[in-house]
């Protein structure tokens, strides 16, 4: 009876030996896990951290180079065109642009307006040309610069005669000035010369923005085009 109960003791303290040193390993593992954890956290935390210093940082310098183009747009030749800064939109000074009825002929331009539209085109290619060796002199002392990039947008218009092909019709009309500019060899068009530059030709019928008071179909001076000068957001600089 006492080799039994001796066997039995020696038994159950093996056992609780056992169950210390198991207890004891998944203590140190749960521990081990909770601290490498705690790291993974904080080193994600500390990421996010960086990262949203970065891009605060990145827009930041977007917003300042973006205040920096749009001013270099408002000093665009000032002797062809006027900034406007309620509607942020240039005009072209004294041209009286206006289409007739239903037309998209660029010959009912009279020619000394058609003279100040094509001076206009060359002044936005000169604009154009000199941002591009603005970048291109930056370039030889900052490899990682960053060619500013433009949007021009030729906007056709119509008055509101609610006539059935308005939309169609006010493309045409910015279409028409893209091809006189081409036709004086400036061609904004041409990707290959003008890396900087993207543009658009549209029409916006008898609705749209910066459209002449009164709106309506006795006011023939909504007959005309707008143009666009934008700095476009993307790309401003090195990431």
């Amino acid at each position: 009876m006492s080799k039994k109960e001796s066997f039995f003791w020696t038994s159950f303290s093996d056992l609780m030996t056992s169950l210390f040193f198991v207890m004891l390993l998944l203590v140190v593992v749960s521990i081990t896990v909770v601290e490498h954890s705690n790291k993974v956290n904080n080193a994600k935390l500390q990421q996010e951290k960086l990262r949203a210093d970065s891009l605060r940082m990145v827009s930041e310098k977007q917003l300042n180079r973006i205040k920096e183009l749009n001013q270099a747009i408002k000093n665009i030749d000032t002797k062809h065109f006027e900034y406007n800064e309620k509607t942020r939109k240039h005009t072209i000074k004294d041209v009286k642009a206006e289409f007739h009825n239903q037309s998209h002929d660029i010959k009912d331009i009279g020619d000394d307006d058609k003279n100040k539209l094509i001076e206009a085109g060359r002044a936005i290619q000169e604009f154009l040309k000199e941002s591009n060796k603005k970048y291109e002199a930056e370039k030889r002392t900052n490899p990682k610069a960053v060619n500013p990039q433009y949007l021009i947008i030729i906007e056709g218009h119509t008055s509101k005669d609610n006539f059935i092909n308005n939309d169609n019709l006010s493309y045409r009309r910015a279409l028409a000035l893209v091809k006189l500019w081409e036709e004086n060899n400036i061609n904004l068009r041409n990707a290959n010369e003008y890396k900087n530059c993207e543009l658009l030709i549209a029409g916006s019928g008898q609705s749209g923005k910066d459209r002449i008071a009164p709106d309506d179909r006795e006011n023939t001076s909504n007959r005309r085009f707008v143009i666009h000068i934008i700095a476009k957001p993307g790309g401003l600089i090195d990431e």
